[in-house]
């Protein structure tokens, strides 16, 4: 199995390509769903063949509810700040996080239609993840002890001791 893209839904073609194009991504292609509508489809140079980014434009729709289902799509990049300041020169700023750009190596913005992209510098997650492996690993040494005390708990005391 492999993923191959995902998709987005938007409401202005050439906003969101642009968008799209200063984070680093190529048109590779557009094709229209009769008059219903028009697939963007995008890549980053050098991630292989296949678009992993579909934009899709659905004529007379003018917003969308994003609602609380969906999170966000997450970029690896070898130079954080280069990419920083290339989207700076078309007005888009990272967003305030709970996430340090310099400590995390982790920066967030959204798209014109809302959508949340993480930026993350090539290599800073893998320590992230070791501290969330740590700590789901503690969490379950720490559940396992309270279950072993509850069962200790429980049992009849042994026999001669009160």
């Amino acid at each position: 199995m492999k993923l191959i893209h995902t998709c987005y839904r938007i409401t202005d073609i050439d906003r969101s390509v642009a968008f799209y194009e200063a984070l680093g991504f190529a048109e590779v292609s557009r094709i229209p769903l009769g008059d219903e509508a028009i697939n963007v489809f995008m890549n980053i140079p050098g991630d292989g063949v296949r678009p992993r980014l579909e934009l899709t434009y659905k004529f007379g729709v003018g917003a969308y509810d994003l609602g609380n289902g969906y999170g966000h799509i997450a970029l690896a990049v070898d130079d954080l700040g280069a990419v920083l300041a290339r989207l700076a020169e078309h007005g888009i700023e990272p967003e305030e996080s709970r996430y340090s750009i310099e400590e995390d190596g982790l920066a967030l913005v959204r798209d014109p239609d809302g959508y949340e992209i993480e930026i993350w510098r090539r290599w800073s997650r893998p320590s992230l993840l070791d501290s969330i492996r740590a700590r789901v690993a503690l969490g379950t040494r720490m559940r396992r002890r309270r279950r072993m005390r509850a069962a200790r708990g429980r049992r009849a005391p042994a026999s001669g001791r009160s």
